[in-house]
């Protein structure tokens, strides 16, 4: 789970099913199953430091090993939160474990250079090619092309004003003129396709420009190009209560400046869920 770690981050690949952080102290969250680790983390090496302090000192330790002198005030580790992914989500993400960090990643957030690329399977009717498939969005400020068609391994943005609703948790695209509607973008291409008698299915790579709520299960659906196993947004998407159905989106890749180093670092996944199986062979 956990893929680097050191004083300033911790980057750790997320599993689908797990929030960020929750307001339930009966759920667990990455936020708590990181600080227990953390925390295990420390005490082992305080419990070292201690055994090797004591075959040299024989200082007097307390009932974990580790003498007073050296006990914290309140044992409490920092773990500060900076980028989410929706709890079906699976894919890397990056925690801040000092104030300055914090800060400097929250800042590369905001002016775009932390970099998030996601891997999405895609699905629509068998007797629609994705390489001839139309954007179905008419408010977007800019086409896949000119004939607002896509072809495959080509890169090409989707541009919409999304709506939350929070009675329901969902986005929507609304109108430009929509107060309550913020602008979001991303960049995709379509990496390879399988057909079978059933739907076509596509693995499409996503840039995020944007990170609006649902972003990018809502333009994709909003284009014609519904998720894998999405039963929010995705129509075509089995309701059976008594089938599991992994939503297909993970954040294979993010690149950032380290906050101390200030070195572009990257950081790579490969997703776990079956459907991505056929496309990964």
């Amino acid at each position: 789970m956990i893929i680097y770690e050191d004083k300033e981050i911790l980057v750790c690949h997320k599993p689908a099913g797990i929030p960020v952080q929750s307001a339930s102290v009966r759920e667990k969250d990455m936020v708590s199953i990181l600080k227990n680790h953390m925390s295990e983390k420390s005490l082992a090496a305080k419990s070292d430091l201690a055994h090797s302090h004591k075959e040299s000192s024989g200082c007097v330790g307390n009932a974990y090993g580790i003498p007073y002198r050296q006990t914290g005030t309140n044992g409490v580790l920092d773990l500060y939160v900076v980028h989410r992914l929706d709890q079906p989500v699976e894919g890397v993400l990056v925690f801040a474990k000092t104030r300055r960090a914090a800060a400097d990643l929250s800042r590369q957030i905001t002016d775009g250079s932390m970099k998030k690329t996601y891997w999405a399977v895609v699905e629509t009717s068998p007797d629609v090619k994705l390489s001839v498939v139309k954007t179905l969005h008419a408010k977007s400020e800019e086409r896949a092309d000119q004939n607002g068609q896509q072809g495959s391994g080509e890169w090409h943005t989707l541009v919409d004003y999304l709506a939350k609703d929070g009675r329901n948790n969902t986005s929507y695209v609304s109108d430009q003129r929509d107060k309550a509607a913020k602008r979001a973008e991303l960049q995709y291409r379509i990496l390879r396709q399988w057909t079978s008698a059933q739907k076509t299915l596509a693995l499409v790579e996503i840039n995020l420009k944007t990170g609006r709520h649902h972003q990018i299960r809502v333009q994709m659906a909003h284009a014609g190009m519904p998720l894998y196993g999405d039963r929010k947004y995705n129509p075509q998407c089995e309701r059976q209560s008594n089938v599991q159905t992994t939503l297909a989106l993970c954040a294979v890749s993010l690149t950032f400046r380290h906050p101390a180093t200030k070195k572009m670092e990257t950081f790579t996944v490969q997703p776990s869920a079956e459907i991505f199986n056929p496309f990964l062979k």
